[in-house]
């Protein structure tokens, strides 16, 4: 299975971008089975993608976190193991012949998403040999790019021009590097670009594109046909620089950092 994650300051409009990449490419142009992951507790794509849950993976973990630990009103004569990965599965949202949606929800801790970005590593473990690919759109911040074990193929890194946002960009590969999550192909992408020249130096990871300032998505989620341009310039250039996307090939199951 490969994986394809964006990451990034908060308001770098990192959600707005993978939408409009999956409605006009992933979901299209990747081979195979897909599931797209909104790992973001205020389910900023799943609201885009108008596929609301009946409930998250998180909230049906916790529902039944009972049965989990103790294994205590198990269905079906399950293992809890078992029983956890039927859960998995019953959160899956079927968005069409070839993806699916699963939202993690939100933490009850306060201030931390440790619980649900663990049950993330935990949930594509359980569904691994089933997907082709896996999308994910993080949370916005820097520590969630280090708690999965499982390798990230495609890492986009969303940031606008300002010194700040590259600042977190930086920050988050550092991240990355500290905890030993392995990354094979990081980009960097420059949203919201108006006269500013792309400060190639600064940029954390190799430089994809850039998209630019549409004053039609600051008041929609609609952009101009600029920014549609700038987009689908972006999937041809990292389809040409990313061999996996140009072999559509398929890799072995993820193994998990223990």
């Amino acid at each position: 299975m490969h994986t394809l994650i964006t990451a990034g300051k908060g308001g770098t409009g990192k959600t707005q971008m993978l939408y409009h990449l999956l409605q006009r490419h992933l979901l299209t142009d990747l081979p195979g089975r897909l599931l797209v992951v909104d790992a973001d507790p205020h389910q900023s794509l799943t609201t885009l993608l108008d596929a609301p849950p009946a409930e998250t993976l998180g909230h049906l973990k916790k529902r039944h976190q009972h049965a989990i630990k103790r294994g205590v009103g198990l269905q079906l004569d399950m293992s809890r193991q078992e029983f956890a990965d039927w859960l998995t599965r019953q959160a899956l949202i079927h968005l069409d012949e070839r993806a699916d949606l699963l939202v993690m929800g939100r933490s009850d801790t306060r201030g931390c998403q440790c619980s649900v970005n663990n049950l993330l590593g935990q949930a594509l473990d359980t569904l691994a040999d089933e997907y082709d690919w896996v999308i994910v759109d993080n949370e916005a911040g820097i520590e969630h790019i280090g708690r999965h074990g499982w390798p990230v193929d495609i890492l986009l890194l969303i940031s606008g021009a300002q010194p700040m946002e590259l600042a977190v960009a930086r920050r988050i590969m550092q991240q990355a590097e500290d905890t030993g999550r392995e990354i094979r192909h990081p980009w960097t992408v420059i949203n919201r670009l108006q006269q500013q020249t792309v400060p190639v130096g600064a940029l954390p990871a190799p430089f994809l594109g850039a998209l630019p300032f549409s004053v039609q998505m600051a008041v929609s989620d609609q952009p101009d046909k600029a920014w549609f341009k700038a987009l689908d310039a972006l999937w041809k250039t990292l389809r040409q620089q990313t061999p996996l996307l140009r072999e559509g090939s398929r890799v072995p199951a993820m193994v998990s950092r223990p």
